[in-house]
């Protein structure tokens, strides 16, 4: 059976392993706002909330299972989530939005929340 704290971070997953890709091998910025990500959550969760979705961007950042990255006009180019102090700068409400890429870990996680999803009844693998 699988948590809702291991569904978010499949969801996240599928997006950076199979989501649209820039030439840098990042999922697009428009994807992955908290606003919109949130919106794909809800439709599995309907009471989720935006530290839902923070909480599991750190904690798979973390685990080196994703990358976020986000575009900084100050440095005119784009920097990568680090720690806690790049909270405001990505998932602030009024933030543009970040990048996800999955790292080289992220799909043998992914295989393993994948076979945690129950499946319909009659369903064969």
């Amino acid at each position: 059976m699988m948590t809702r704290a291991q569904r978010i971070d499949y969801e996240l997953l599928d997006c950076a392993i199979h989501g649209f890709r820039d030439s840098r091998g990042y999922v697009t910025a428009a994807t992955t706002t908290v606003p919109a990500f949130l919106k794909r959550l809800r439709v599995l969760f309907p009471d989720s909330v935006a530290q839902e979705f923070t909480d599991a961007c750190k904690r798979l950042s973390k685990q080196d299972l994703l990358h976020l990255q986000k575009f900084d006009n100050e440095i005119g180019g784009f920097r990568d989530y680090q720690d806690e102090r790049d909270d405001v700068a990505f998932f602030d409400a009024d933030s543009t939005g970040f990048c996800l890429r999955a790292s080289i870990q992220s799909q043998k996680y992914f295989k393993l929340l994948l076979a945690l999803i129950d499946a319909p009844s009659g369903f064969k693998r």
